[in-house]
């Protein structure tokens, strides 16, 4: 990753979870999870605190503090593309994944902890309406005072804690929040939720955000690894150098990891089968050896157990592929009910007063940089509870934002190109305006704004000879309007313009072909249902048959993949809720006794140095390739 050596220095301080690319994976386990966001995560730390053999697979690799690109040259090398009807561009190990399809973008993390590592770590509770809705099952929603326990127990893990400070980018978000209480717009049609914050107190829709970041200077953390309290670097979204941000390498799977569960990266899983000889699932994968070059040999790992956890795009296509091959039989609903969740992006542009919303250099030198920007996101507008509100559809969320170091240089051009190409005018001019702003704009006085709201979850995702692919419908019209209505209030209050869309805008059809969302908390794909004709696993996460109620016994789906709806907020605590539940319930229906919560009360005596606790090892190599093509080629 070309660090330098103090940043080598600092990357050792962290323990290596994953095993090392020479090491075999034996050839059984209790519980193989495929997959190590926030689901995987889970489900190994629960596995493995109830004394299972545990085998994670995570395509990725391993990404330490220390090792995430910080300079625009590195950012770009960790790129891998899949554009419509094409093969992937990169070599399938970089940390930025983007899905690209004719109607939306999906950024995923690749790495071990998933799009833990690049999102923004906001913790929002879901509003319980959303839960009771009939596109949850009802077995769910009878469950819903004890899931209150199973988000405690995510949060006791991962920690979600507002910012301590009250950097210049909340100041300005908290004078947007006074612009809705304020302001009535002449707009037709503009939803009575905007006028009903007038009789909202303001710390009511405005507050500090909950998010998964550490910031107690003590040397170490719960589960015995060395944590440092966040210095405000704002990159967040470009992978925490500082080792400051709660990702799930620095608690769930640390937890398994000392527990003994073995985890291996750069392992691409193809399908899942059931063996006709003694019922045990087999997990057949690829290793991806290198930076340069893979084996091509497919192998196998049996368990009695498998829990399927690549998230909504990589858990559906495995399925999906499943499917296909005649491996697996599964419910014609695998694919729908996709959702980006109602994100949507804005920027408030060119603003009276600086936001500071801009990255800096994690190793930063506190006498040149007094004032860093804070996390990614600090603070949010909460219009989802307004009184009076007749449905929770109607709800949106905003936040600030904060572009990571490495990330300035595209934001900075977007901007720039936007604010001309994207503004009235003869387009004559536009290259000229172009060049004159390029040379005196400054991002200082700009404040991204992160919006959610509510979607129907109408996409379908499915495969072509490359991968996956995304059809999708679009946000729902009105509360996307909504969400611009309160991006154009967020820049009059500010001083600023009101740039919609800035990464896939519209106005720029002729360069972004109309890809007008992009997202990184899309959910969907293996939905809940109540029977297999409404989804394809039911409330404890375990896939439907293909008839009724039955179910594959053992193979189970624990992530974003299976949310039957929008949430109309960040969608991760509520995802760690439903893994949490589903172990839960679990580890009671395969009698694995009463599961273990508690944290050790001195975590210095955490021993990483873990025996191996596979049931069974082959010695021999897997003979022979699995056949994953038509006409009949290895």
């Amino acid at each position: 990753m070309g660090q330098t050596p103090s940043a080598q220095a600092h990357t050792k301080k962290f323990p290596v979870l994953s095993e090392k690319d020479s090491e075999p994976i034996a050839g059984q386990y209790d519980v193989v999870i495929v997959g190590s966001g926030y689901g995987g995560a889970i489900a190994a730390c629960r596995s493995a605190r109830a004394g299972k053999s545990v085998c994670l697979l995570e395509r990725g690799r391993e990404f330490r503090p220390g090792e995430f690109p910080e300079q625009f040259a590195a950012v770009r090398q960790q790129v891998q593309l899949k554009l419509p009807g094409l093969d992937y561009e990169g070599k399938g190990l970089e940390l930025y994944d983007f899905v690209v399809s004719d109607d939306i973008t999906v950024l995923r993390g690749c790495g071990l902890g998933g799009s833990s590592l690049i999102n923004a770590g906001v913790a929002m509770d879901t509003d319980p309406r959303v839960l009771r809705d009939d596109s949850w099952p009802q077995d769910f929603q009878q469950d819903l005072f004890n899931f209150k326990d199973d988000i405690k127990r995510a949060t006791d893990m991962l920690k979600p804690t507002p910012y301590p400070h009250e950097p210049e980018k909340f100041k300005e978000l908290k004078k947007v929040a006074q612009g809705i209480q304020k302001q009535v717009l002449d707009i037709e049609d503009m939803d009575s939720v905007l006028r009903r914050t007038k009789n909202t107190q303001l710390d009511k829709i405005c507050y500090k955000a909950p998010v998964f970041i550490n910031f107690d200077n003590k040397s170490l953390n719960h589960v015995g690894v060395q944590q440092p309290p966040c210095n405000g670097c704002g990159n967040c979204i470009g992978g925490c150098n500082v080792g400051a941000k709660n990702t799930v390498n620095m608690n769930y799977l640390a937890d398994a990891k000392t527990r003994g569960a073995h985890i291996f990266t750069k392992t691409k899983v193809e399908i899942i089968r059931k063996s006709p000889v003694d019922g045990k699932w087999q997990v057949v994968y690829r290793r991806l050896t290198s930076d340069d070059q893979s084996d091509p040999r497919h192998q196998m790992v049996l368990a009695d157990i498998v829990i399927v956890a690549a998230g909504t795009l990589g858990s559906t296509e495995i399925l999906l592929r499943s499917k296909e091959k005649g491996a697996l039989s599964i419910s014609r609903e695998i694919g729908r009910g996709f959702s980006a969740n109602g994100d949507q992006l804005g920027v408030s542009y060119d603003n009276s007063c600086k936001a500071n919303a801009v990255g800096v250099k994690s190793d930063y030198d506190s006498k040149d940089i007094s004032n860093p920007p804070g996390p990614t996101v600090t603070g949010v507008i909460d219009l989802r509870k307004v009184p009076g509100q007749m449905s929770y559809k109607t709800g949106v969320i905003m936040s600030d934002g904060t572009p990571a170091v490495g990330h300035v240089t595209p934001y900075k051009a977007l901007l720039q190109l936007i604010s001309v190409y994207g503004s009235d005018g003869d387009d004559s001019d536009k290259w000229e305006q172009l060049g004159m702003t390029l040379k005196k704009v400054s991002v200082e006085n700009t404040l991204p704004l992160l919006g959610s709201a509510h979607c129907d979850s109408n996409g379908e995702i499915y495969l072509d000879q490359n991968g996956v692919e995304i059809k999708w419908k679009g946000n729902d019209a009105k509360n996307a309007k909504r969400l611009n209505q309160v991006f154009k209030i967020a820049a009059k209050a500010l001083g600023g313009k009101a740039l919609e869309k800035p990464l896939l805008s519209d106005k720029l059809v002729p360069w972004f072909n109309g890809r007008n969302t992009i997202t990184l908390n899309p959910t969907g794909g293996c939905c809940m249902g109540n029977t297999c004709d409404e989804g394809v696993v039911n409330h404890k996460g375990q896939v439907f048959s293909g008839s009724g109620r039955d179910v594959h016994k053992g193979l189970y789906v624990m992530d974003s993949s299976v949310v039957p709806s929008s949430l109309g907020t960040q969608p991760s605590l509520t995802v760690c809720g439903i893994a949490e539940r589903a172990m839960r319930l679990l580890s009671q229906d395969c009698n694995w006794g009463k599961q273990n919560y508690e944290f050790v009360k001195d975590p210095s005596t955490i021993q990483w140095n873990v025996a191996t606790k596979a049931s069974m090892i082959f010695t021999e190599d897997l003979v022979g390739y699995y056949n994953d093509s038509k006409d009949g080629k290895r």
